[in-house]
């Protein structure tokens, strides 16, 4: 059952037990060592991975619908917890990160996909990967219109070699992989310091700090939860006016949605600095990702929702005029549709929670 699985997952994100001399206990033995390819297992191979985290060097090749990127990557030679990265497409760019960080971010939210997500079928042993075989663990849910993900994890290392998305059909939309060993073009900085993970504050300080209404849809698909939002003020040109951008991000713990708010003014700013975007040199890019996609305006029925919709095959883009605020609701592979239609049409307004005036009978607490 379902239920079974919950107290291996949760026991290894915790990180129970993951020492160096668990992970040695963990590790089959060569004679008597057999495979593991339950749904327990797999999802323990998640939770072991993330505690693993990268090998000494090697590269992150990350492909999609719009563009194949690359990062090397190295450990670094005094703190074994920090990871330096240096992208391909901007080498100067070189940041730091924490093994615990980055690997949340490669692996994406694995506590909610469990909650929603199920192997397809056992788990296999496939091809050597590096001189070591892989498990192949292939997830989806009930009623995904054949979306999948596909983990990949060494069988004898626990290690993580990559993942994969598809759509119905075998159509690959999202690819990742991890070489490890590959040389490196450059020299870990140690005084180069890990990015500090900002805290996400509780959404009624957000929706406070926002200077325009929020809107938010009233009720999300299946599974779907808000997973992070915040308020960023984007700079352009010299001479060009801050922009203040809202967005709010949702997971199903693969598929992903993000809904972008501004002044409707800068929101029309901020489609045209979207047109205008290019890709690096060398990239794959969506071919129709042009300004001159074409779009359709849907109404309700009685006209009185009106919604803009552009697909370019690498996304669906959907966008309403509300009251003082521009939303765009932006869906990724997987994420149909109408599915996104649903939410741009049932947007409400969230409002910061308020707590209750004092009975005139209490008195505030005084500090002693």
């Amino acid at each position: 059952m379902r239920t079974s699985t919950k107290p291996a997952l949760l026991g290894a994100l915790a990180g129970v037990g993951l020492g160096a001399g668990a992970l040695a206990m963990w590790r089959p033995a060569s004679c008597d060592w057999k495979p593991c390819v339950g749904e327990a297992c797999a999802l323990d191979r998640l939770g072991k991975a993330r505690e693993l985290g990268l090998p000494d060097h090697g590269a992150i090749e990350v492909k999609d619908a719009m563009s194949a990127r690359r990062r090397e990557f190295a450990r670094d030679p005094v703190r074994a917890d920090v990871v330096h990265v240096r992208p391909d497409e901007s080498p100067e760019d070189r940041f730091a990160a924490l093994q615990g960080d980055l690997m949340a971010r490669l692996l994406g939210d694995v506590e909610i996909l469990a909650r929603g997500y199920h192997l397809v079928a056992p788990s296999t042993i496939q091809e050597v990967e590096g001189g070591e075989p892989v498990y192949v663990d292939v997830y989806a849910k009930p009623g995904g219109g054949g979306f999948t993900r596909t983990f990949r994890f060494g069988v004898h290392s626990g290690r993580f070699f990559g993942m994969e998305d598809s759509l119905g059909g075998g159509r690959m939309v999202f690819q990742l992989n991890v070489r490890a060993g590959v040389p490196v073009n450059f020299v870990p900085d140690s005084s180069v310091k890990p990015r500090p993970t900002r805290p996400l504050h509780d959404f009624d300080t957000f929706l406070r700090e926002v200077p325009f209404p929020v809107y938010e849809p009233a009720e999300l698909p299946p599974s779907f939860v808000r997973r992070a939002y915040a308020l960023q003020i984007l700079v352009g040109k010299a001479g060009d006016a801050p922009l203040p951008l809202a967005w709010i991000s949702y997971t199903d713990g693969a598929k992903r949605m993000h809904l972008f708010l501004a002044s409707p003014e800068n929101m029309r700013r901020l489609q045209a600095r979207a047109s205008q975007r290019n890709a690096a040199p060398g990239t794959e890019v969506c071919p129709t990702s042009a300004a001159d996609t074409p779009e359709d305006l849907l109404g309700d029925g009685d006209d009185t929702v009106l919604v803009r919709r552009r697909d370019d095959g690498c996304r669906v883009v959907l966008t309403r005029e509300m009251d003082r605020a521009s939303v765009a609701l932006v869906g990724f592979p997987g994420v149909s549709s109408d599915e996104c239609l649903r939410m741009i049409r049932n947007l409400v307004h969230a409002v910061a929670h308020v707590p209750p005036p004092p009975k005139p009978t209490e008195k505030p607490l005084e500090p002693k």
